[in-house]
């Protein structure tokens, strides 16, 4: 998830309730003659849950949990199967085929079996033949299929009997941004509040307030208000004090070289998106004197870069006093 630029919020790892299963067996669509397997695999043993945030979140989930969409994975190989020489890779054995995309779906995963061995290369190689041949060497051929087939069909419900008894690999992600909100509620409630945060941007960066909104916006973020503040040095040290402690001076330098524009944030767990992202950066010290000439328009993963954030109470509280004074 990090390797394509989701932020994680948050990671636990739990035994869902029979409550939330059901939500997901709801949700999944998951025949009722599949109640009482479905329920068995999910109750089996703890889960884990994954809350993320990025520009297109649901839409990139979907990608990577290609699987995870009812006969999501079987239906990508098979768009160009009727066409000459039409060769399918990827899906003679357990692990190549999770190159593919590293999630299932339940509907896939309890005919894991029969999906390998229907598009092995060994199944191709019996059905297609190396061509013409005499009758002989024909019979002598199917023998030889036959042996390759039996051996590969072993292999393969093998590799399936012991994925099916140490993993279950099954995903499931929302199918729109609605549906993220509700079940961020169900299975996170204690993130799933509104949140309060405040930024000031980076004198360094005043030129480009239009692409600094943007960021913000795209983002997701409610922006409660906006202003332009000439801040006093006394002002300034007491924001960045509780933070940069005994290496404000330069801070300080930097914030009352120029108007500052302020930011008073709102977003469903805003302030832990925040930390987060700040948490997960690469920002230096030396990073909030030197500009970097990023194109436009911004990415969300260089807010940090871009703004201060009012990470303790007090200087959150500063900067309130400040926009609405």
């Amino acid at each position: 998830m990090k390797a394509n630029e989701f932020l994680i919020l948050k990671r636990k790892t739990r035994m869902l309730t029979k409550a939330e299963v059901a939500f997901l067996f709801r949700a999944e669509k998951i025949p009722q003659r599949n109640n009482q397997l479905y329920y068995d695999m999910m109750l089996s043993g703890p889960a884990e849950i994954i809350v993320v945030s990025k520009i297109s979140a649901v839409s990139d989930c979907h990608t990577i949990f290609n699987g995870a969409n009812p006969f999501g994975r079987r239906r990508i190989n098979y768009l160009n199967e009727d066409k000459p020489n039409f060769i399918r890779k990827n899906v003679d054995s357990v692990d190549a085929m999770f190159e593919i995309a590293p999630f299932t779906c339940f509907s896939e995963f309890i005919d894991l079996e029969d999906f390998l061995i229907r598009n092995s290369r060994i199944d191709k190689f019996r059905r297609l033949g190396p061509g013409p041949l005499s009758k002989k060497e024909e019979q002598k051929f199917d023998k030889t299929a036959e042996l390759l087939y039996a051996t590969k069909l072993k292999e393969i419900k093998n590799e399936v009997n012991l994925l099916q008894r140490h993993f279950n690999v099954v995903g499931y992600t929302p199918s729109t941004l609605e549906d993220a909100s509700r079940e961020l509620c169900i299975f996170s409630p204690q993130i799933a509040s509104i949140q309060e945060v405040c930024l000031i941007l980076n004198p360094m960066y005043n030129e480009n307030i239009d692409a600094a909104f943007e960021v913000l916006v795209r983002s997701n973020f409610t922006i409660l208000q906006h202003s332009v503040q000439q801040l006093t040095e006394l002002q300034a040290e007491k924001l960045t004090r509780p933070k940069y402690v005994d290496h404000c001076e330069p801070v300080v330098d930097v914030l009352v070289s120029a108007p500052v524009n302020v930011f008073h944030l709102a977003k469903i767990a805003g302030d832990r998106e925040m930390r987060a992202l700040f948490h997960q950066s690469d920002l230096e010290y030396e990073d909030l004197f030197c500009p970097t000439m990023w194109p436009l328009p911004y990415k969300p993963h260089q807010i940090p870069y871009l703004f201060f954030f009012m990470d303790t109470e007090r200087s959150f509280e500063l900067c309130l006093s400040l926009m609405y004074k």
